[in-house]
């Protein structure tokens, strides 16, 4: 009351802007009504009190500029959490809400120099949560300039808990900080963590994970984050046993994202950790820990344990998705017979006395049969002595859905670990959830999906194959290059080949991209096409030759291979001219690409009838000569091209 006294006192309202706000008001609430009333959270506020923010946002506009940092700071979580709590809000007092964060930003900016290192960690902590609210806005690269020069002067002043702050805000932002600045930030959050907690530890590294997944090309700062990962690890060891399952599931994403590989004593404390409390996960927390496994790096003595330890999470994914559906259905099945009773109560005498007359002659039916009678007090009682229940498998299939991202997510982790980690009663589990999500995926879990079944060679039905390459076909034009090269490489592993539509639709999309195509996505690509014996037009085939030519000084030795073999697949002689310079890169590269992918390379190009005769790189087709150039041992077989 307060409050609002002052802002009255302050801020008189106009008609105007109280007429507008009854009007947006009106059109929110009757366009939203359906939706939000059944939610409490998010009920429509009345006029008043949008009118009331609208009031306090437009005061921060106008005292931003004399704020000190703590009153920025505090004014920045406020109206974020209005944001984050009233996302319905009319666009009059969203647009007055943007304009008052970014005062704030711009007031915080300038007032840079003058914050402590606590005030530091603090601003940036509350403009990562600006961006993430619905209609917030993220700090200009000014601000994060000046932010990085002064932390980086008064980071010895930063506590554990702002350095763990700043790192949570720097990965919610998507931010890259300079090298210098993280090669302080490893040593002074290096010597901070043993007096860190494991909130702190664990905030600390999901943002980095967020910000820095792969190592720098700078050799200072690599070596410092190669003795930074062991020490922030060993730190979090001491605290798996006290981590909730949400935790414990962030703490596994971000050291597969950081390419990290515990210890084996690490991991198998953290694998009793996740069974003390296995029953209180979530299929996405399964799924999460899953796909850990599969990613980190590890060796080959640790691969029986990871394989076994996957398959207990196949087993727990299994059940916590089984069980949650079970209960979804029991309370489904229960507001049916609800429903069924309320109807029959409603109806007319003689509909009754016909139901009843049915109902009669059923048990008459069963008692010819010889079937045990059930009397209708108990038929009307819910409980397992129910025998006529043919709804509840139905619901019980219906309700057992897992989430695209967690189908996405368990498939790809069993595809890095092997097909011997896959265990068939999951795989058949995986193929009837995911069927019923197919629809709902996005361009990225499909394309994932079908790389990972063709990496597994899990061929599933031949409906469930329909289904997904009808979404492909639908969500071509959505397809990025890689996503297109995974979905073709899936289908050409699982020796699928889509109908006429969906075809002509991956490949319009592939001709469109082929310039953003990287050398390997093209080598993958014809190679592809190759094993589906999938021509394209004369036109694209063009395109892709011509782009293959300017950037064969870019080919490995793998991408030589799969396109050459994969012209020969289709039987497209791609002509003289071209094929001379295939064989000038080749003789270019023929002591880095290895013997084996040199042999079959040979090999397709004999098949093709090409022949080198009279040109200076003519030995590029005699293996005895490039085995003694390259100190190859000749083969005792000539290879031939499959």
């Amino acid at each position: 009351h307060g409050m609002e006294w002052v802002v009255q006192q302050q801020l008189e309202p106009q008609r105007l802007v109280q007429q507008q706000l009854q009007e947006a008001t009106a059109a929110t609430v009757h366009s939203q009504r359906q939706g939000q009333l059944n939610n409490s959270s998010l009920r429509p506020l009345p006029s008043d009190d949008w009118l009331l923010l609208l009031q306090l946002s437009q005061l921060v506009q106008q005292h931003a500029h004399r704020m000190a940092s703590q009153q920025l700071c505090t004014c920045l979580n406020g109206l974020t959490y209005l944001l984050l709590q009233h996302p319905q809000l009319p666009l009059l007092a969203v647009q007055s809400y943007r304009l008052a964060l970014q005062q704030l930003l711009q007031a915080a900016q300038q007032q840079l120099h003058q914050f402590e290192p606590q005030g530091l960690a603090l601003v940036l902590h509350s403009a990562a949560a600006v961006a993430r609210a619905p209609h917030g806005t993220g700090p200009s690269n000014r601000f994060m300039k000046k932010w990085y020069c002064y932390s980086k002067a008064g980071m010895s002043g930063f506590s554990p808990l702002d350095l763990s702050m700043s790192a949570w805000a720097l990965g919610r932002l998507q931010m890259y900080p300079p090298s210098q600045w993280m090669a302080a930030f490893w040593s002074h959050s290096k010597a901070a963590s043993p007096h860190m907690g494991a909130q702190e530890l664990l905030m600390m590294l999901v943002g980095i994970a967020c910000v820095e997944p792969t190592p720098r090309l700078s050799t200072t700062a690599a070596t410092a984050r190669s003795g930074w990962l062991p020490v922030v690890a060993q730190q979090l060891q001491q605290h798996l046993s006290v981590l909730t399952p949400k935790q414990l599931s962030a703490l596994m994403l971000a050291l597969a994202r950081l390419k990290y590989q515990p210890s084996a004593a690490w991991q198998l404390e953290y694998q009793q950790a996740w069974e003390a409390s296995q029953t209180q996960f979530n299929a996405a927390g399964h799924s999460v820990v899953l796909w850990g496994v599969g990613s980190m790096p590890h060796t080959t003595q640790q691969s029986e344990f990871r394989v076994a330890w996957a398959n207990k999470l196949q087993h727990a994914l299994q059940a916590a998705v089984t069980r949650a559906a079970s209960a979804v259905a029991a309370v489904a099945l229960m507001k049916l017979r609800q429903a069924k009773q309320q109807q029959q109560q409603q109806l007319p005498g003689a509909q009754q006395q016909v139901l009843q007359t049915q109902q009669q002659q059923q048990q008459a039916q069963q008692q010819g049969s010889g079937q045990d009678q059930v009397s209708p007090a108990v038929a009307d009682q819910p409980g397992p002595q129910v025998r006529a229940q043919p709804e509840q498998p139905q619901l019980l299939a219906s309700a057992s859905l897992l989430h695209p991202a967690d189908c996405t997510m368990a498939v790809s982790a069993l595809a890095r670990l092997g097909p011997t980690a896959v265990d068939p009663e999951f795989a058949s589990f995986w193929l009837r959830q995911s069927r019923s999500q197919l629809g709902n995926m996005n361009s990225e879990e499909l394309s994932v999906c079908l790389q990972s079944l063709g990496r597994l060679r899990l061929r599933p039905p031949e409906d469930w194959l329909q289904q997904a390459m009808a979404c492909c076909g639908q969500q071509a034009a959505c397809l990025k290059h890689q996503q297109l090269v995974m979905v073709l490489w899936g289908c050409a592993r699982l020796q699928y080949l889509p109908n006429v539509l969906v075809t002509a639709e991956l490949l319009m999309s592939a001709a469109e991209q082929l310039p953003s195509f990287t050398t390997h996505s093209l080598a993958l690509l014809v190679w592809s096409l190759g094993m589906l014996r999938l021509k394209p037009n004369k036109e694209c085939m063009r395109l892709m030759l011509r782009q293959a030519q300017l950037s064969f000084r870019r080919f490995d030795g793998q991408d030589l291979y799969c396109f050459i073999s994969g012209l020969y697949r289709l039987r497209y002689n791609p002509g003289e001219r071209w094929l001379d310079a295939y064989a000038k890169v080749l003789a270019s590269k023929v002591q880095i690409i290895g013997p084996g992918n040199y042999r079959k390379i040979a090999a397709v190009l004999r098949a093709m009838g090409h022949s080198c005769e009279g040109k200076p790189y003519a030995w590029i087709l005699d293996q005895a000569a490039v085995a003694a150039l390259c100190d190859w041992k000749q083969p005792t077989k000539q290879l031939e091209g499959s």
